[in-house]
């Protein structure tokens, strides 16, 4: 393996835990290990995203946490391109999401915007770099209790998440059912793209 620095700049938001911090160091020292210096940097990126994210083991724990805020994610531009395949996906070709040039003179919004439900579907992978959960089986999408789109997503702006656990519900047959509801923020603005309350489920 060749040797190579990288620096790593981290602020973790949990000084007194510990061992998610070392956990992330272990993780981090494997990759490099295995898979050498072509690997190193996206094995750090990796890195900083552990040092951020919060880590739940077992049912008692996450019951613990109901009603807590774990956090934010990091940021995500929405570029035109990631909106064009939405739409070519979906079949929702509307101009004021895919015609920029139409879009700068007659939108409202003065350029192209996000779908809405482009900006609902990544909750998901936003929602990945603020907690993962471990040792309570298999988590399973249950849908939406509630959504609201509350400001556009002009192409070009960033977006994050902000996710809090509001309750935690035992089913009957068997696992939980969490409820979250997770805030989609833009960069720079006071009122968010979006606030959605999601429903998962974790069987055994």
């Amino acid at each position: 393996m060749t040797s190579r620095d990288v620096t790593l700049q981290f602020q973790p938001r949990d000084h007194a835990n510990l061992h998610r911090l070392f956990e992330s160091i272990r993780l981090y020292v494997s990759d490099v290990a295995l898979y050498g210096d072509g690997e190193a940097i996206a094995s750090a990126r990796k890195f900083r995203q552990d040092l951020n994210m919060r880590i739940v083991r077992g049912l008692e724990q996450l019951k613990s946490l109901a009603g807590e805020e774990f956090g934010v994610s990091a940021w995500l531009e929405v570029t035109q391109d990631r909106v064009d395949r939405f739409a070519e996906a979906t079949g929702d070709d509307y101009w004021i999401h895919t015609d920029p040039s139409r879009a700068n003179v007659a939108s409202p919004f003065g350029t192209t915007v996000a779908h809405g439900y482009l900006t609902l579907s990544l909750v998901t992978f936003l929602s990945r770099q603020i907690m993962r959960v471990e040792d309570c089986g298999t988590a399973i999408n249950y849908g939406v209790d509630r959504v609201r789109f509350v400001n556009p997503v002009r192409v070009g702006s960033r977006v994050r998440a902000r996710q809090t656990l509001l309750s935690i519900t035992q089913l009957k047959e068997r696992g939980v059912k969490l409820t979250n509801e997770v805030v989609v923020e833009i960069e720079g603005e006071k009122k968010p793209a979006c606030i959605a309350r999601t429903l998962t489920l974790y069987l055994p």
